[in-house]
Parts: C-alpha cells; sequence; structure tokens
C-alpha cells in the first residue's frame, strides 16, 4: 500500500495537468468560434445539401437503402466542409501597420497586412482571400485583395496595399476581410480580422524651400518697385518681421514668395523719380472774384409828386433856386 500511493500521485498530477489544458484549449476555442461567423453554403453547397436531403428522403419512403445511404454521404460531405472551414478561419490573426493616420492630397498611403495561422502542426494548409476596403477619398494604385497560403511551416502571409489621396476629408481604411472555403467549394466564410481605422486627408501644401527662387525674382522685384513709391493700394513699404509687430501687418504674400515674414510699414508717399526727393501736391485755392464799385441808388419818383425841399419847402420837379420855406413858387 505503501508503494501504491508515491506511484498514484504522479499519474493524479498528470490527469489534473491535462484536464486544466484541454480546459483552456475549449475556452479559447469556443472564444474563436464566437468571433467566426458561421459558414455559408455557397450554390454548391446548396445543390449538395439538397440532393442528399432528397435522397435521404426518397430512400426512407421507398426503403431503399442504398439511396439513404448516398444521402447521408453528402450530408456528412456538407458537415465536414464546415468544421473544416471553421477550424481554418477560427485561429487566424491579422495585423496592419502604417507609417502614419495623415496624408496629403496627391500623396499614397500605404499600409501592410499580416496574416498569420493557428501554429499548429496538424492543422490543415488552404487558400484564402484577404481583402482590404478603401473608401471613396482613395483610389487604390495596386491590388487590394490577394490570394495567400496558410497552413503549418508557411511564413506569415503579407499584402501591401497603396491607395492615392485624391479628395481631403476623413477617411475609413477596413476593415480587412478573409475568405475561407472549404476544400469542396461547398461552403464559405466571410470573417473581418482588423478593425476599420480612420484616416485624415489633408489639402496638399508645398514646401517654401522647394519653391524656385530664380523664377521668382522678377516678381518680388516688380513688387518691390511698386511697394513703398506710391503703387500700392495700402500705401505700404515692407521690412522683415520683428517680435512685438502685429499679427495683422504681415504681408502674407510677400512673405510666402521671400522665405521671411514680412511687415507693413506704413510711410508718407513718394514721388516715381526717387525716394530722396519729396512730393509736390498742387494746391487749388479759388480766385477771389472783382468787387464792383457802390452806386447811391436814388428813390423813384412818381410824376406830379412834389418833393420836399431842405427848407421844408416844396419844390416842383424840374424847379432851379432855393425853395422858400412856406412858399410855392410859380
Amino acid at each position: 500500500m505503501a508503494d501504491q500511493r508515491p506511484a498514484a500521485r504522479p499519474i493524479a498530477l498528470r490527469a489534473g495537468a491535462a484536464g486544466s489544458a484541454l480546459s483552456r484549449f475549449g475556452r479559447r476555442g469556443l472564444g474563436m468560434l464566437r468571433r467566426t461567423p458561421f459558414p455559408r453554403p455557397t450554390l454548391r453547397g446548396w445543390t449538395v445539401l439538397a440532393v442528399g436531403i432528397g435522397l435521404v428522403g426518397g430512400g426512407l419512403v421507398a426503403s431503399m437503402s442504398v439511396a439513404v445511404s448516398a444521402g447521408l454521404l453528402l450530408l456528412v460531405l456538407v458537415v465536414a466542409g464546415v468544421v473544416t472551414a471553421l477550424a481554418v478561419a477560427a485561429p487566424l490573426r491579422a495585423s496592419r501597420s502604417a507609417p502614419r493616420a495623415t496624408v496629403q492630397v496627391g500623396e499614397v498611403y500605404r499600409e501592410r497586412v499580416t496574416l498569420r495561422g493557428s501554429g499548429v502542426r496538424f492543422a490543415p494548409r488552404s487558400t484564402l482571400l484577404v481583402r482590404e476596403q478603401l473608401d471613396d477619398l482613395f483610389v487604390s494604385t495596386g491590388d487590394a485583395a490577394s490570394l495567400v497560403t496558410i497552413g503549418p511551416g508557411q511564413p506569415p502571409a503579407v499584402l501591401d496595399v497603396e491607395a492615392l489621396a485624391i479628395h481631403r476629408g476623413r477617411a475609413t481604411i477596413g476593415p480587412v476581410t478573409i475568405r475561407v472555403e472549404d476544400p469542396f467549394g461547398l461552403l464559405r466564410i466571410d470573417r473581418p480580422v482588423v478593425p476599420a481605422e480612420e484616416v485624415v486627408v489633408v489639402p496638399g501644401t508645398t514646401p517654401l524651400a522647394a519653391l524656385d527662387t530664380g523664377a521668382l525674382a522678377g516678381a518680388v522685384s516688380a513688387d518691390e518697385g511698386r511697394v513703398g513709391q506710391g503703387g500700392s493700394a495700402d500705401d505700404s513699404e515692407l521690412r522683415p518681421y520683428r517680435p512685438g509687430d502685429p499679427i495683422r501687418r504681415v504681408h502674407w504674400g510677400q512673405s510666402a514668395k521671400r522665405g521671411v515674414l514680412h511687415v507693413r510699414q506704413t510711410t508718407q508717399a513718394q514721388p516715381p523719380g526717387g525716394r530722396g526727393r519729396p512730393r509736390r501736391a498742387p494746391l487749388l485755392v479759388p480766385a477771389a472774384r472783382p468787387r464792383r464799385p457802390v452806386r447811391a441808388v436814388r428813390p423813384r419818383r412818381r410824376p406830379g409828386v412834389r418833393a420836399r425841399g431842405r427848407g421844408g419847402g416844396e419844390r416842383r420837379p424840374g424847379a432851379v433856386g432855393t425853395d422858400v420855406p412856406g412858399r410855392t413858387r410859380q
């Protein structure tokens, strides 16, 4: 009895280890099955399934064992296809690697999708269709879908995707899906293996260092000739930006051409002949009108009305001499 106890203890330990390993693999397998959609029959699969059910039903009615056996064989073939498709599609893992999530209009977006199998030695080898879904903001410049082989001893499958950005906005890349079929072509599984990601497409820009300074020399010199000589609309000169200058005075057009920030500096308008001489402006003064001599206005006399003289007497029109007060000359 004492010799049997030590021998039974290792057996119990091994049994416990085997049970825990089986339970762990069982939980992992159930998790994979939950993430994997159930296989859908293809046109061939629906045909085989219908024929098998018909043979089994007809054989039972007609008591024909051969028909029943043939129908059961077809149904077993469909079940075997379901098991094979699930065994291939469930343990697949994939990852997406992209250098950046922001591209400019006109640039090529590149990414790499890596697909790995389960790594189990007795796993079946199969050919899969890996497909990446692109947004309408991109145009594929290569193949966004490829057939890859997964199986024991095979290196990870790689799919390189290149797409040209043609419009700005927020684009959705993905998800990456795989299509698995059983060896008989009866069933099909479409499973997403990599979730969708957002890629931002911004407007295209040109760095200032890439501009041809020689081609812009004429435009810059012509603009310099206009600015500061009274030819510009805001009558201003340009000078390099200094800390403390208000940002509203920055001349963005000239700053882009010269590669350095320049600000407007309001100055007095200068003549086209040179900057050193002051500009003369004519002053128009209205000329004074000549004054006319003032004439004494004599009141008009009515005919037949006597005018009173200095002494208070009356005199007739046309009378000559001195009037005598109180008398009237006849």
